[in-house]
């Protein structure tokens, strides 16, 4: 180990203990035989439990100053501390490197919100104040349990605190998801009318978007694109960078109404010298990116890239979804609390998050197209439940699928009870 590895690992407590009883030890004093429940020994782990956090606070300070690759925020999974994942997601040594070196912003967690049609076709008007209409995720797929959204003040439309519907009317109303992240982002049609209100209805025309924070390794990739923002030259990563940041670091804002932060985290960017033709193929984590996104970064490329010029034509586009449906079986070995159902689960959701970080057009790409590894999904697979084995991927078959340029690969695997009622089988061993 380097005196780097040192300096960013810090210590457990049983190694610091070791170390301070061997220096009592070399000092003469008999620290073997503690009286049980003892003042000398309640003091001598007081003092190994203080030294041990102010070792642990020196290493995450060395962490996050060291490079782009060792600083996280809370929330973040750290190699060096289990526990920073179980932190209330803020910003941290990686934010304020980002921004201070990079100059770059992460973006954070935001509400999905978006637009619901209101149709009151009952037989008098009905006078609506906001916050006080609830919508749930109804159809299609909804996670579980489905989320909720709620009308928010707009001074445009509740011009007095309230907005009265005539009879045989309808208004749009801004709705925002009661919690934050992707998972209120709904497909259009999907939400109903929770609150009753007899001879009305709505629901939502266009897609509700809400974004998770920026994933720590895709905030990294954007650090080490920025400078690219600058160059005359017309680098990709000029084009990746300004398809979710502005020109001065700032989260992009899309088209909606209201604008909301973008979700694109994945671009493609293919060109042409020989005619002076760039392509960008956009993609979100959930798979093709939405016109409103595309829209803003399609204009806040060409309005600030300096290589974006008039010899140049640049056309940015939706990836186009290619479904990768994965099933499979495993074994893991029984322990209390143990289901086939959360190891299934466990493993469903570790495929769809690492599957958010394939690149557009797949990994190994020639000619702007590649592939999605077999083995990489088993190793998605694995990393769902700690102590699976004997992970088995039997769909797709083969080595490899293959990904088009401008595709973008989304897995899709359905959990079930894992007893073969979904896409995983597992077996607990006794």
């Amino acid at each position: 180990m380097s005196l780097f590895d040192d300096a960013i690992a810090g210590n457990t407590l049983s190694q610091v203990r070791t170390f301070v009883l061997g220096y009592l030890q070399a000092a003469g004093l008999k620290v073997t035989n503690w009286r049980v429940i003892g003042v000398g020994k309640q003091m001598f782990e007081a003092f190994v439990a203080a030294s041990q956090a102010y070792t642990a606070s020196q290493s995450a300070i060395t962490r996050g100053f060291a490079s782009l690759d060792t600083s996280t925020d809370p929330g973040d999974v750290d190699e060096f501390d289990a526990n920073n994942q179980d932190l209330p997601a803020a910003p941290g040594f990686l934010s304020a490197m980002g921004k201070n070196t990079f100059g770059t912003e992460r973006e954070e967690a935001s509400f999905a919100t978006g637009i619901c049609a209101f149709l009151n076709v009952g037989p008098s008007a009905r006078v609506l104040a906001p916050g006080t209409i609830i919508w749930t995720w109804t159809t299609g797929t909804p996670p579980n349990p489905p989320p909720t959204y709620i009308n928010t003040n707009d001074p445009d439309i509740y011009l007095d605190g309230t907005v009265t519907v005539p009879a045989g009317t309808s208004i749009d109303l801004p709705v925002r998801c009661q919690v934050k992240g992707a998972i209120g982002s709904a497909p259009a049609n999907s939400l109903s009318l929770t609150t009753t209100l007899v001879g009305c209805s709505s629901t939502n025309p266009a897609a509700i978007v809400g974004n998770d924070r920026e994933d720590a390794g895709t905030f990294r990739a954007k650090c080490r694109q920025a400078p690219a923002r600058l160059s005359l030259g017309g680098p990709s990563d000029a084009y990746a960078y300004l398809a979710t940041k502005t020109l001065d670091g700032a989260v992009l804002l899309n088209d909606a109404v209201p604008p909301v932060p973008t979700s694109i985290t994945r671009a493609q960017v293919t060109q042409d010298s020989a005619t002076g033709i760039v392509n960008a193929y956009y993609a979100s984590g959930s798979g093709a990116a939405i016109a409103e996104d595309i829209t803003a970064a399609v204009r806040n490329t060409k309005f600030n890239a300096l290589a974006v010029g008039d010899a140049i034509t640049f056309t940015g586009f939706a990836a186009t979804e290619t479904t990768i449906h994965v099933v499979g079986t495993a074994r893991i070995k029984a322990r209390i609390g143990l289901t086939a159902q959360k190891v299934a689960e466990g493993i469903v959701a570790a495929l769809v998050a690492n599957g958010k970080t394939i690149p557009v057009g797949g990994v190994d790409q020639v000619a702007n197209a590649g592939v999605v590894y077999t083995g990489d999904l088993e190793a998605f697979a694995r990393s769902g439940y700690t102590g699976l084995y004997d992970v088995v991927i039997t769909t797709p078959a083969g080595l490899s699928t293959a990904i088009a340029e401008g595709h973008v690969a989304v897995i899709q695997s359905v959990a079930g009870d894992g007893l073969g009622s979904g896409d995983w089988t597992v077996t607990v061993v006794p």
